[in-house]
């Protein structure tokens, strides 16, 4: 075999071996810090979902997911449909309503989730908001980024996503510059909160981890064979030459 790696054929199939090795070892630890950074975040968020909620009008930079709650009234005109939130398998909405409150600004609510009505396509309405005063109690979540609308063939009661800063516009007042998610609406299905999401990428570590094993396998596995079909060829001189007659 060490004749073998003295060969130029096996020494750039070592060099590549071990190259592919030590990126499969990067690519993990990648993952695992991927793993314990999204376990942190889950845990801050855990925390903040375990708090006493708190006055939504005594809030002005809310953690993300802590716990709040609001009293006043839904603006029955003041409704979208929030694309592309698939919850429990199927597509759906979110419905996002404005809530007129009694103290401090206006805040925009994911009252909760609502399926995708084929029958109705693009014409499907928000599920009308409860009448008269109501109290809120939710999950503090900060504005998302990028435009309200992502296509210009979106109908008039859909959105692309909750963007609080284009949304004001349509309010006719001022609201918080970030949304709430309730944790419940007795029309719609709730917005479930965060969970661990660490697993896959522990996954991921473990299946580089794998790749790396294999690849000094297969390189260990073909060396020994060669090794062994060379060690089976007969060398010149013990070729039997013929004798003549």
């Amino acid at each position: 075999m060490l004749n073998l790696l003295r060969t130029r054929r096996w020494q750039a199939f070592t060099a590549a071996a071990v190259l592919a090795i030590l990126a499969f070892g990067l690519l993990s630890l990648w993952q695992w810090h991927r793993a314990e950074q999204k376990r942190a975040e889950f845990t801050t968020i855990a925390t903040a979902l375990a708090q006493t909620p708190v006055a939504a009008a005594a809030v002005t930079a809310p953690a993300d997911w802590q716990a709040v709650t609001a009293a006043g009234t839904y603006d029955p005109d003041r409704q979208y449909l929030v694309r592309n939130q698939p919850q429990d398998g199927a597509n759906g909405f979110w419905v996002l309503s404005l809530l007129r409150t009694d103290t401090g600004p206006d805040l925009w609510v994911v009252r909760g989730w609502t399926p995708a009505d084929l029958a109705q396509g693009l014409q499907q309405q928000p599920p009308a908001p409860p009448t008269g005063p109501v109290t809120v109690t939710g999950y503090a979540r900060r504005t998302e980024p990028g435009p309200l609308r992502a296509g210009p063939d979106l109908p008039a009661a859909q959105v692309s996503r909750v963007t609080v800063a284009e949304l004001d516009d349509t309010a006719g007042s001022t609201t918080a510059d970030w949304f709430v998610i309730a944790q419940r609406d007795p029309a719609l299905a709730p917005v479930p909160p965060p969970q661990p999401t660490d697993s896959r990428n522990v996954s991921y570590a473990g299946q580089w981890l794998l790749f790396a094993v294999i690849t000094i396998g297969g390189w260990w596995f073909f060396l020994r064979r060669e090794a062994k079909e060379d060690a089976a060829t007969p060398e010149p001189d013990d070729v039997p030459v013929a004798s003549g007659p």
